[in-house]
Parts: C-alpha cells; structure tokens; sequence
C-alpha cells in the first residue's frame, strides 16, 4: 500500500485531535483507500517484521501436497515465502490455499492434487 496523505483537520478546517496522526493509504492492486492511525501502522509493520521467514523454516510448495492454514511455504518457482491464510474448496471440488507471500502478496495455489488421469497402454 503507498501512502497518499494525512488527515489533520475536520471538514470545517479546525483541527481535530482524534483525526491527527490518521494517514490514507491506497492499494497499488485494487486502488481502494484506507485510513489508518499511525498505531495500528506500526503494529501491523511489527506484527509482519515478527513473521518474517526464511527458506529453511518453510515447506517447499508442490501441488500434490496438502497444506493447513497458518503453515510457512516457499515457492520454489517464485522464489517466495508466504503464511496459509486460508483453504478453500474450487468450484470444480479441488482444494485451494490462499497464500500471503512476502513479495508477491496473495495468491490461491492448488492444494492435494490428485491427478484423475489414467494411462492405458495401446496395442
């Protein structure tokens, strides 16, 4: 998210103390606004600098394998580090994880892919 200002007054121009210390800020995916006070900024920028990873505490990500929410993955292909935030079933049956990587943000991967394909030999 950026930052796109600071709200210091109320509507009529006199200064406000509950609106001092609030920033908008804005979603470089979805544009949407959000203001925040700069307490919850700061414990959100602790709460994530606490759940930092490295590729040796994680899982390595493969489809076939089944995850549970609140597991550490790396995505080898990606490059990435993300926490399991959810699971959730596709709307053709399989499972799905929702992943908050680092870098990358959220992203749904496959979860337990079992491959229904069967090789018949021909004669």
């Amino acid at each position: 998210m950026a930052r796109v200002g600071a709200m210091d007054t109320t509507e009529n121009g006199a200064e406000d103390a509950a609106a001092s210390g609030r920033v908008w800020y804005r979603c470089s995916r979805c544009h949407h606004n959000v203001l925040f006070d700069e307490e919850t900024i700061n414990s959100l920028k602790n709460s994530v600098e606490a759940k930092s990873l490295s590729k040796d505490q994680c899982i390595e990500y493969s489809p076939e394998k089944t995850f549970s929410v609140g597991e550490a993955i790396y995505h080898n292909d990606w490059d990435d580090v993300g926490w399991v935030k959810d699971k959730q079933i596709t709307s053709d049956g399989r499972s799905a994880i929702i992943v908050a990587f680092q870098k990358l943000g959220e992203r749904k991967l496959i979860d337990s892919f079992h491959s229904d394909y069967t090789t018949e030999q021909v004669e």
